[in-house]
């Protein structure tokens, strides 16, 4: 598994541990008119998440309980043993770990109380710092562990049951770290809640033909973001599609891999619905969610869905009302293989969402060794950056059928009322003499900034093109620009070539009539 964590990722919880109550102390006969009034303190442990050399500002009064807050506060911490903590004016505590350090630190923190008849007080809370190393996620230090629903997680045990009965109950939960589940049938992600699941490092393996193996979807519960972290899924060469998402997600840290085409259904690693739908509005977010080995079964006709396997398969159902984002990054797709194959495709049969609240952010991807096509992207309102689309090896023992249709192609397909308002930038494209076409189709407003197209890779231009925009990109040897089957009666655009532009003698190879020269700013 490749972990890509941000530079700092830092997750507070509580729970209610202890409580302390002051006592009433009043002397009936002295006292008769002069009742001491000591607060009613709450005091509620703190247990906080950090990573390894981050610092964490703590604020420890946040969930305790006082009369009179304004008159509450910290004087001193003892001294915690993997780290330094520091009282500051405002009652917060910052946190600073020990070089390197990690594992589970606690101390206390004293408050001063001025209660209602003047009289001062104190008070004792703790807190519970647990640093984590800064290659995982912190988790909830309150997730349930799968296992309290008698997940064995040994590789040989079917845990289906156990699984589902802990995704019905918990909102947070945990696997033991490395742990193999085996499931026999379909997990569902559905209830009227959000999740937070840390898996862990483990993996997900079934020997049943499975499509998919993991199914989120909340539509019908309201129940809103899945957040799912550091899984394996394994398709083991058995099941036909891996995780199918038709509501919100955030995913970090997939690994998966080995799917194969067992009915006339397109295998898939990962498969995406999206509709308009409130458990559908916001950012979907996959963060090196990475798919392998993918294989369809050919039948000699690429028009069907046999071998039309793909690692990452995205169908935009209908345009959201609500701004709605697709966000892939920091990835890897490849080996994806079949007459029809494609390492990721993207579709919105019979609307457009060109210009629309439903967009596509693709960044930092690394597309590689795929079949017929490595991106067929016949959605609109699509950005991709920083991402690296190459051929395969002709002499890739992979190659079943050869039926080559573009290393990237781009714009109105496969039913799609619109495939407008898509960019590209700084990315690279990289022939080895299989295919190397990027082809853009039945599109406007199209930009090309900042792009490398070596070893013969060559932007071309078909049917019916509105305006694109090619700025300060990099044409190697043997790469060019050209177009092929424009109709004249369908040509509404013109296609800008900046000066800044560089290339070999002639790499423009378009009809002097469908483009022009320009200064790109």
């Amino acid at each position: 598994m490749k972990f890509h964590p941000s530079n700092i990722f830092i997750t507070t919880f509580s729970c209610t541990l202890l409580f302390l109550t002051a006592s009433c102390n009043k002397d009936s006969d002295l006292l008769a008119e002069y009742v001491v009034e000591n607060p009613q303190a709450f005091m509620v442990n703190d247990i906080v998440v950090t990573l390894a050399n981050k610092p964490i500002v703590i604020a420890p009064l946040s969930n305790d309980t006082f009369d009179e807050p304004e008159k509450v506060t910290i004087t001193e911490v003892t001294p915690p043993k993997l780290g330094t903590a520091e009282v500051l004016e405002d009652n917060t505590v910052v946190y600073t770990p020990n070089t390197d350090e990690t594992g589970t630190d606690e101390f206390d923190y004293t408050t001063s109380v001025t209660n209602p008849d003047n009289t001062v007080s104190t008070e004792t809370g703790n807190i519970t710092v647990t640093v984590t190393p800064t290659d995982k996620t912190p988790t909830d230090p309150n997730a349930v562990n799968f296992s309290k629903y008698g997940a064995v997680g040994d590789g040989k045990k079917d845990d289906t049951k156990a699984i589902q009965a802990a995704l019905d109950a918990e909102e947070s939960l945990v696997a033991d770290e490395g742990a193999t589940f085996l499931i026999s049938s379909k997990l569902d992600i559905d209830q009227k809640f959000e999740h937070t699941i840390d898996w862990n490092g483990a993996t997900i393996i079934t020997t049943a033909k499975l499509s998919p193996m993991i199914k989120v979807d909340k539509r019908s519960s309201n129940g809103g973001l899945t957040t799912m972290t550091n899984l394996n899924i394994n398709g083991n060469g058995v099941a036909q599609r891996g995780i199918e998402c038709n509501s919100i997600v955030n995913l970090s840290n997939f690994e998966v891999d080995k799917f194969r085409q067992s009915t006339t259904a397109s295998p898939a690693g990962v498969y995406i619905h999206v509709y308009n739908d409130a458990d559908c509005y916001g950012d979907w977010i996959f963060d090196n969610v990475n798919v392998s080995d993918v294989r369809g079964a050919d039948n000699g006709v690429t028009t069907d869905s046999w071998g039309a396997a793909n690692g990452y398969l995205i169908y935009w159902v209908q345009v959201p009302s609500s701004p709605t984002k697709l966000i892939v990054k920091n990835g890897e797709v490849h080996d994806c293989w079949g007459e029809d194959a494609q390492a990721i495709g993207t579709f919105s049969s019979g609307i457009d969402i060109s210009f629309s609240n439903g967009s596509m952010e693709f960044t930092n991807m690394n597309l590689y060794d795929w079949e017929r096509r490595c991106a067929k992207n016949f959605t609109g309102n699509t950005t991709w950056t920083n991402c690296t689309f190459t051929d395969p090896s002709p002499s890739n023992p992979n190659l079943s059928s050869k039926n080559k249709s573009g290393m990237v192609v781009f714009g109105m397909g496969s039913g799609a009322k619109g495939g407008d308002n898509t960019v590209f930038n700084n990315c690279n494209f990289v022939g080895k003499g299989y295919d190397g076409r990027v082809i853009g189709l039945q599109n406007d407003k199209v930009e090309f900034n900042n792009c490398t197209f070596s070893g013969g890779a060559r932007l071309a231009f078909t049917m019916a093109i509105g305006d694109v925009t090619i700025c300060n990109n990099v044409f190697e040897s043997g790469s060019s620009i050209y177009d092929y089957n424009i109709s004249a009666s369908k040509y509404t655009g013109q296609v800008l070539i900046g000066t800044n532009n560089s290339g070999s003698t002639n790499y423009i190879d378009l009809d002097s009539s469908k483009w022009s020269s320009t200064n790109c700013n």
